[in-house]
């Protein structure tokens, strides 16, 4: 106890105080060492440990949310990806008015009004560009959209994306922030 009061810079009663309080809530537990002496118990390593969810400001909320429409209207424009979105829904609390762990975004892909060799030839140049395995032929054909979602994404932790069938993202409540309509405008 005594090597900890001028780490804190408290009196010895009060430090004895804090102490009894992290033991008595288990983060702490006495030591083998001898009287006086306390080591971190279980749940104080899994405190210790634990990860801390990041908040966002709601400024920084919103000029993510800014970002993705500005990427889903390069998608929409670009002869680089096969497939556009349709809709962008935010299906968390909307709009953005304070302090926020992330927001929610469902959004729609359809395939672009191109002849089959385009398609075939930007969905081609997708998978060329992709430095990883696929795995199996499903992971193959179903990349430009999983490469869509990862340039939409693009390593924003704020953007929890999730794609829907057209049918099933009507049905969610929400705010619709980007549809064709828009883009076309």
């Amino acid at each position: 106890m005594r090597s900890i009061m001028p780490l804190l810079k408290w009196k010895q009663k009060e430090t004895a105080q804090l102490l009894d309080y992290l033991e008595a809530q288990g983060y702490i537990e006495p030591s083998a060492i001898g009287q006086g002496y306390w080591q971190i118990s279980m749940r104080g390593r899994v405190l210790a440990h634990s990860v801390l969810v990041r908040e966002f400001k709601a400024d920084t909320i919103n000029r993510h949310l800014d970002a993705l429409l500005a990427r889903a209207r390069e998608v929409n424009e670009s002869t680089r990806f096969p497939d556009r979105i349709t809709c962008i829904k935010v299906i968390s609390p909307y709009p953005v008015a304070q302090r926020s762990t992330g927001i929610k975004i469902a959004y729609c892909l359809s395939r672009k009004d191109i002849t089959e060799e385009a398609y075939e030839s930007a969905a081609h140049e997708l998978r060329a560009a992709y430095k990883g395995n696929f795995g199996n032929i499903l992971s193959y054909y179903t990349y430009p959209a999983k490469a869509i979602a990862r340039f939409l994404q693009s390593g924003s932790k704020v953007l929890k994306l999730h794609e829907y069938n057209a049918q099933d993202l009507i049905q969610l409540q929400g705010h619709i922030v980007l549809d064709t309509l828009t883009l076309r405008q």
